[in-house]
């Protein structure tokens, strides 16, 4: 992305990257930027999604994303949503706390295998970005090119006022594109593999 002159302000390892940096009781981090991407563990739970980072689990539902700058968030760890679940993914992030701003969520749905292959997933989807790809064709492109297990489901979630503009968003969202801040009301989701 650097290469490219798109500025990157962070870029850490999760051993220093702690739930303070994002939750707002230090800082957040993911208001500075409009595009953030954390790779690590991850788990979907009945209360919410969670980023495993070395020294506790930051909960991005709870502590709020989306507030200020940030318009697409990609989680490259397991189960960003578990349709496998009884409980609804919808139902988990309609409950959370998502700021008008984001627009995109980008993951995986269920777990997602890990090879070497997958350090990889990171350049590929920057490298798409910059050749002019939606952010959910990107990612979804990147995962494919990437992992060769049929375990690892890649998911884009749009995020609108209603799902036609969720839809929408999935489908323009780029680089050179990036979507307006929706309503404040109850978002609706639009999800593609």
């Amino acid at each position: 992305m650097r290469d490219a002159s798109h500025e990157v302000q962070f870029l850490v390892c999760d051993d220093m990257l702690q739930t303070s940096d994002l939750d707002g009781s230090m800082r957040k981090l993911q208001d500075d930027v409009q595009l953030l991407y954390i790779m690590t563990h991850g788990e979907f739970h009945s209360t919410g999604y969670e980023a495993c980072l070395h020294a506790a689990n930051w909960k991005p539902a709870a502590a709020g994303i989306g507030q200020k700058n940030l318009a697409v968030a990609v989680f490259d760890t397991c189960e960003l949503i578990d349709s496998g679940s009884a409980t609804s993914w919808q139902t988990v992030w309609q409950g959370a706390t998502l700021g008008p701003n984001i627009r995109l969520l980008l993951g995986f749905d269920g777990a997602v295998a890990i090879d070497r292959a997958s350090a990889l997933r990171g350049k590929a989807f920057a490298e798409n970005l910059i050749n002019g790809n939606t952010f959910a064709d990107a990612w979804i492109s990147a995962v494919k090119s990437t992992v060769k297990s049929v375990y690892s489901k890649a998911v884009a979630i749009g995020i609108g006022d209603t799902v036609s503009d969720a839809q929408s968003v999935l489908n323009t969202a780029s680089l050179s594109s990036m979507p307006s801040a929706r309503g404040t009301g109850t978002p609706s989701f639009q999800e593609r593999y």
